[in-house]
């Protein structure tokens, strides 16, 4: 019962995490296409492409970073086993 419960925990929170992943990403773009345009002169469409590699990239980084976290916090407040100090 309890392994079932902490199961459904697990796989809550990486549903969350990549809900989280996927607006931190989306607003990324939105911010860095409107401060390309104003920087640069650039037309919106222009930034906008520019503005989707590096947040895409960053939006990946922060899904492992966050899965990570996530994971060794589970470890250390339920004391499973896999964490490292």
């Amino acid at each position: 019962m309890i392994k079932k419960y902490f199961s459904s925990l697990f796989e809550l929170s990486n549903s969350a995490s990549i809900i989280r992943a996927i607006i931190f990403t989306s607003g990324h773009i939105f911010i860095e296409t409107i401060v390309i345009s104003r920087i640069t002169g650039a037309r919106i469409e222009l930034a906008g492409t520019a503005a989707i590699v590096g947040p895409l990239i960053s939006g990946a980084w922060y899904w492992v970073i966050d899965r990570w976290w996530t994971k060794r916090h589970a470890d250390v407040e339920h004391g499973e086993p896999g964490h490292r100090h």
